[in-house]
């Protein structure tokens, strides 16, 4: 699996959050940035494209938190809100292909990590860098920026 170490810089981000089964993980991505947007955009906070961070929850479900890369100079309405990020380590993996193999990336890219000595932080973030309304699936590109512990 290819991946780099880097540093990755300090980032905003304007998310909803919510606690999910893995069935409806892309149901709520879609949706949340499509919410998300709604505010952002018309806002001039967009500074970047949207992205996804998840975690593990208890019983075997799956913490969201869904949004745009923003400026963080403006509070979003609730529902949504600021989540930022400092700088730091991170393994960087860029996948291109469908949204539905992404499951099967983290499964080989976390033990791949592990093996090479690296501690796999939380909060691992999927950031879409290609528009799905103008490709097709097979030429989406997500950039997968674990931070390192």
């Amino acid at each position: 699996m290819d991946y780099e170490v880097t540093e990755v810089p300090a980032a905003t981000y304007a998310v909803r959050r919510e606690t999910v089964d893995f069935a409806e993980v892309s149901k709520v991505i879609s949706s949340f940035i499509e919410e998300v947007g709604r505010w952002a955009h018309p806002a001039g906070a967009v500074t970047g494209p949207p992205l996804s961070i998840t975690s593990m929850s208890d019983g075997g479900r799956l913490n969201v938190a869904t949004g745009w890369t923003v400026d963080g100079t403006t509070e979003p309405p609730a529902p949504i809100e600021l989540a930022a990020y400092p700088a730091g380590r991170a393994a960087v993996h860029v996948h291109v292909g469908p949204y539905a193999e992404l499951p099967a990336v983290y499964q080989e890219l976390g033990p791949a990590l592990v093996s090479a000595g690296l501690r796999p932080g939380p909060e691992p973030r999927e950031i879409y860098e290609s528009d799905p309304n103008e490709i097709e699936p097979e030429q989406y590109v997500t950039r997968i920026v674990w931070p390192l512990a």
